[in-house]
């Protein structure tokens, strides 16, 4: 009887941590600004992927009005370069972007994040690991 109810309980317990948290997957310097890229989890995956950038100064958010962010794999062997893009838009308070981002396998991508800020523009280029 026991083992029933505790199965459930941790089944619970582990798809409920942090699936739906947005934490950073990568942090980019850029000057003195910080672009965060925020998944659930702080995991990317191959599929479809929530996403939310933010453009931190001094570790405080700032107002953000849109970006662009490309992915891409480079080719290996027979196999062609792969790429995609977030669609992002902003949020009620300004200070971050969302939007969906789908990767066609798991592996090694490189990204490159524009983004447009109250102070001006923002850059940077970064990898990150996919997971199946």
């Amino acid at each position: 009887r026991l083992s029933l109810p505790l199965s459930l309980v941790v089944l619970l317990a582990w798809t409920g941590c942090g699936a739906g948290e947005m934490t950073p997957v990568q942090t980019i310097t850029a000057g003195a600004n910080q672009i965060v890229i925020l998944a659930p989890g702080g995991v990317l995956r191959s599929g479809e992927n929530s996403i939310q950038v933010q453009v931190l100064q001094n570790s405080e958010p700032v107002s953000v009005e849109e970006a662009q962010l490309a992915l891409f794999m480079p080719p290996m062997g027979t196999m062609g370069r792969m790429d995609t893009q977030a669609e992002l838009t902003p949020n009620q308070a300004g200070d971050a972007l969302s939007g969906t981002l789908r990767f066609s396998m798991a592996g090694g991508w490189n990204g490159q994040v524009q983004v447009q800020t109250d102070g001006g523009p923002v850059s940077g280029s970064f990898k990150v690991q996919v997971t199946d």
